[in-house]
């Protein structure tokens, strides 16, 4: 996965690809995340949601970029960078903010309090946590003061936004880029590409695979592909059927995921953003077997891939896709199928264009309260 773009850059890049697309000639403000020794003391001393991972001269600089292109739009990509709409709206109350999202911290967050220490429950939780939580949404509420809009990916994550407060959404979704390699599946061979610290993959994966205990997979060997490396040989000890891979390059991992019977997305929870590599294995014309959850941020205009809503039911599909041809084929053609008529740029382009043309009645609200 190595030359594999991130999940968050991945989207970045299609975020501008519609906004260009819609007819916005960008200029680019950059920074990199103030990760000084300074910065990580005070993170660590000063526990506080979205605070001292901005340096402190970007919203000047955004300011300053501005003035020189005589801009009134700016589009702040992910929520990190929420805190500096309030001084951007401070300096110029006729700025329009619109937030790209990727997805809010607080609905990772409740996750990996939920499923520490590999369990379901809450295993361990501590008071701190639960504080840090109500601080995230609470800041997450206080920064919407400042934003005029939000586009997301996901309708689950519009309707999150609406609820903090903002009154002007749109909900993109996803695109799938087709390009086939040559499949020649294994009887028995299923494989899974993700980050395995990420806590809704390793809780979906780990369901998933315990259901398959349960079901005798001798017969079948789970490829598992992703980082970190301790976790990933925790799983293959602990499921005999299991092969963990490490991490892998582009084109390893396209010689790899083409001998699979399917690649399985079990996702059963609602995490922040959406699955990346659930588009890179359709658009490889990799079989895929996911979950409602796991298909958020994406829209099927020809129909979605093959699906299952609960670790059972996904593991039953998950063998009987590795097992038997005719279903395997089955799946394959809903693969193709969603390829076919995909969501595209232009979509979200075109989305985006009417979106931006209905100006806000009323601004973010300015003043302090």
């Amino acid at each position: 996965m190595k030359k594999v773009p991130g999940g968050q850059q991945i989207c970045t890049r299609e975020y501008i690809e519609a906004i260009t697309h819609a007819g916005f000639n960008l200029a680019y403000s950059t920074f990199e995340p103030a990760n000084s020794l300074t910065a990580k003391i005070t993170r660590r001393i000063d526990r506080q949601p979205y605070r001292y991972f901005v340096p402190k001269n970007t919203a000047a600089e955004v300011i300053r970029l501005c003035n020189q292109n005589d801009t009134r739009t700016v589009f702040l990509n992910v929520a990190d960078l929420a805190p500096i709409a309030e001084d951007l709206k401070q300096h110029d109350p006729n700025l329009e903010i619109i937030m790209l999202s990727h997805g809010l911290g607080s609905v990772d967050y409740l996750h990996e309090i939920r499923t520490q220490n590999w369990g379901s429950h809450f295993t361990g939780l501590r008071t701190s946590q639960v504080h840090f939580l109500g601080q995230q949404i609470v800041e997450e509420c206080r920064q919407r003061r400042w934003i005029d809009a939000v586009i997301c990916l996901a309708p689950f994550e519009a309707e999150i936004e609406r609820w903090l407060g903002v009154k002007r959404i749109l909900q993109i979704s996803r695109t799938v880029v087709r390009d086939e390699l040559d499949w020649q599946p294994l009887d028995g061979q299923i494989g899974f590409v993700g980050r395995l610290d990420h806590p809704p993959n390793l809780e979906g994966l780990r369901l998933v695979l315990q259901e398959m205990t349960k079901r005798n997979a001798s017969d079948i060997d789970v490829r598992i592909i992703g980082l970190p490396g301790d976790v990933g040989d925790k799983l293959a000890k602990q499921f005999p059927f299991a092969t963990y891979l490490g991490s892998l390059p582009d084109e390893a991992l396209r010689e790899e995921a083409a001998s699979w019977t399917c690649s399985i997305n079990p996702l059963f929870c609602y995490a922040r953003g959406a699955s990346t590599k659930l588009a890179v294995m359709l658009g490889w014309g990799v079989p895929v077997l996911t979950t409602p959850e796991g298909m958020r941020g994406y829209s099927w205009p020809g129909g979605p891939p093959a699906t299952a809503d609960t670790p059972g039911a996904f593991a039953d599909a998950a063998l009987a896709i590795a097992r038997q041809p005719a279903v395997r084929e089955k799946a394959h053609a809903k693969t193709l199928m969603a390829l076919a008529t995909p969501y595209t740029i232009d979509m979200a382009a075109q989305a985006i264009s009417e979106f931006m043309s209905v100006k806000q009645a009323e601004p973010a609200h300015i003043g302090k309260r």
